[in-house]
């Protein structure tokens, strides 16, 4: 749904129609793997952790998904106004609906799972730590992926 390019387009031309007041779109780059766990493991990240949408989107990848399996978010900026920061409704904050000329930029994250050599376990039997990476491969902080 996410791919960097699709019949000569990108997934930012292929979706641009529908930010018109959506705030993110959480998918995939690569295909991904029908997990009983993920809906719940990412439910549980937005509801009982109060995480970040984009955080719990990665988070319940990393945690349900096999190496090489590509998660993306993406959404829009205005003057003043992200989405990138945005919470679940009623567990933080969440930024003003951008319409139209509002719109003024773009933002995707796209990082990749790396269970390491191991089988993603470490000595407690707890997922190692995952890479950020952006769509040119590079290991990058998150926000660091922001483009206009």
């Amino acid at each position: 749904m996410l791919r960097d390019d699709w019949s000569g387009l990108s997934y930012f031309d292929r979706w641009r129609d529908e930010f018109d007041g959506l705030h993110m779109i959480l998918g995939f780059h690569t295909n991904a793997y029908v997990r009983d766990n993920f809906s719940r493991e990412f439910a549980s990240n937005l509801v009982d952790h109060d995480m970040r949408v984009r955080s719990a989107w990665m988070k319940a990848s990393d945690d349900t998904q096999p190496t090489g399996v590509a998660a993306r978010v993406v959404g829009v900026y205005g003057s003043g106004a992200s989405s990138i920061n945005d919470h679940f409704w009623g567990h933080g904050s969440v930024s003003p609906d951008l319409r139209g000329d509002a719109i003024v930029g773009r933002w995707a994250i796209k990082r990749v799972v790396d269970l390491g050599g191991d089988g993603g376990q470490g000595a407690l039997g707890r997922p190692l730590a995952k890479r950020h990476v952006d769509s040119r491969g590079l290991a990058r902080p998150l926000e660091s992926t922001c483009r206009r």
